[in-house]
């Protein structure tokens, strides 16, 4: 169980290519549809390189697959099958949000696909829906619990409890087909979500902890007999490495970003986070501080997440100029270097 875990971008493909890639996504939501333009990606995601060692990959969606061009993407980032809604039988499952349904409708198409690969090593990936606005948590499967007053938190809630269910179920198809003990499950969030605690609602610009903070769990029936805890702080750049090393596989020719958490992490590494529409912070967690830098959108803030986890104490107006205008350099910095990585290349729909 990873305790301090974060995106890197709080918006899904630009997380999920940060998780599967091992590389800063692009920064901008206007860039999102990089993702999906070929050759926009080198060959070195996860399903990339487990491909290459005989795995089979797949990903499933319980969204429509129109949300933000999710085959294309999926598709350069490495997975070989991919299913959403069009490939699923909608009948008798209600809608969770806008676009997408129940996550169970996962869970026939995932059984299907794992009794034809079943006898080689794969990668599969599901994205659930359960929890993204506009949080109808449906009822008439797992009910409703009352959890608050507030309809909108209770509804968010509720929907991440169905998750819960979900989970459960996928956990037990996979003992039912004899592959529970030789597979290792990671569960990790894509963003976090903002209810006005910092007053923004939504994800895309919620660069505090409600924002940037994602669970992060690996389950191995192997290993952890007993249980594991990390409390220092981890990004979703360090997954690919980590189940590279969870697989017994070296990275050759080359280097990631992150690092795999089953080995010391360095000590004076510098986490980088952004926020999809134009707002970026640096976080240190050497010292547990964050920077926060929002481009004269309103003045800078620095908090002591050991002694303010919540973020309500700005200590910037402390500090000095140079220290500030330091932190705020080495922000920019690697914001411009990740912008050049994708080229001058615009958005555009593929």
């Amino acid at each position: 169980l990873v305790e301090r875990a974060y995106a890197i971008i709080p918006h899904t493909h630009n997380a999920l290519t940060a998780i599967n890639c091992g590389i800063y996504p692009p920064l901008d939501q206007s860039r999102i549809g990089l993702l999906a333009m070929p050759a926009t990606l080198p060959d070195i995601c996860l399903p990339h390189l487990l491909r290459a060692q005989g795995y089979r990959t797949a990903y499933f969606m319980s969204h429509t697959k129109e949300f933000e061009h999710s085959q294309q993407i999926m598709q350069n980032l490495g997975y070989q099958d991919f299913y959403s809604v069009e490939h699923m039988d909608t009948t008798g499952f209600e809608r969770t949000n806008y676009f997408g349904y129940e996550d169970e409708i996962m869970l026939e198409p995932s059984r299907a696909w794992l009794e034809r690969h079943r006898d080689q090593p794969f990668l599969v990936a599901y994205l659930t829906s359960a929890p993204h606005h506009d949080y109808l948590a449906p009822s008439r499967r797992h009910g409703r619990v009352i959890f608050t007053d507030n309809d909108l938190i209770n509804r968010y809630l509720n929907a991440v409890r169905n998750q819960d269910f979900f989970l459960r179920a996928l956990f037990d198809q996979y003992r039912r087909l004899g592959l529970y003990e030789r597979t290792i499950f990671v569960l990790v969030g894509d963003h976090g979500q903002g209810f006005g605690e910092h007053g923004r609602n939504g994800h895309d610009n919620a660069i505090y902890e409600e924002g940037l903070r994602v669970p992060l769990l690996i389950h191995d029936p192997a290993r952890f007999q007993h249980g594991a805890r990390l409390t220092e702080p981890v990004s979703q750049l360090d997954i690919l490495p980590t189940i590279a090393d969870l697989l017994g596989y070296r990275i050759v020719a080359g280097s990631y970003s992150g690092a795999s958490i089953l080995r010391p992490l360095p000590r004076d590494r510098v986490l980088l986070f952004s926020c999809a529409g134009g707002q970026a912070c640096i976080e240190s967690p050497q010292t547990t501080e964050k920077y926060i830098h929002h481009f004269d959108d309103r003045p800078e803030e620095l908090f002591d997440l050991a002694t303010d986890p919540a973020e309500q104490t700005n200590l910037a107006p402390a500090r000095s100029p140079e220290e500030l205008a330091r932190r705020r350099a080495e922000l920019l910095a690697w914001r411009a270097a990740v912008r050049a990585m994708y080229g001058s290349a615009t958005d555009q729909r593929p």
